[in-house]
């Protein structure tokens, strides 16, 4: 059996690759099929070869790794809403650091801190759910 160890650096880039998933994955969506089509006729046949579909419900695609995230994110919000919106709005918003805290109609630190302290709730989470399997 062998034991990975994760050093900090290790773990804390992890949570970043997971975090830029968790935000791809729910910038993108519309899962639920209202409104207009995620892609055009000429993607679906590039890309399928035709553009017919199959009867019957189609499964809704999902992420385990997002929204494991996800729902971390809304637990946080029940905490400290604060720190979770600050999070959301760094990984959902385009633009600077202070663009962003401007939107939250924060300062610029304080946004930072928000966001680290986020990181640092987000890690302790993993962590937990690392020594439980």
């Amino acid at each position: 059996m062998d034991i990975v160890i994760m050093n900090t650096n290790n773990f804390t880039r992890y949570l970043e690759d997971r975090l830029y998933q968790w935000a791809e994955w729910y910038s993108r969506g519309n899962f639920s099929s209202l409104g207009y089509s995620s892609c055009s006729i000429e993607y679906r046949i590039m890309t399928e070869g035709n553009v017919f579909r199959r009867s019957g419900p189609n499964p809704l695609p999902t992420h385990a790794a997002a929204e494991e995230i996800e729902n971390w994110v809304n637990a946080m919000a029940q905490q400290n809403p604060a720190m979770a919106r600050a999070l959301r709005c760094y990984y959902f918003q385009r633009g600077s650091l202070r663009y962003k805290a401007k939107k939250l109609a924060i300062s610029h630190t304080q946004f930072k801190y928000h966001v680290d302290m986020a990181h640092q709730w987000l890690l302790g989470c993993l962590n937990g759910r690392l020594e439980k399997d």
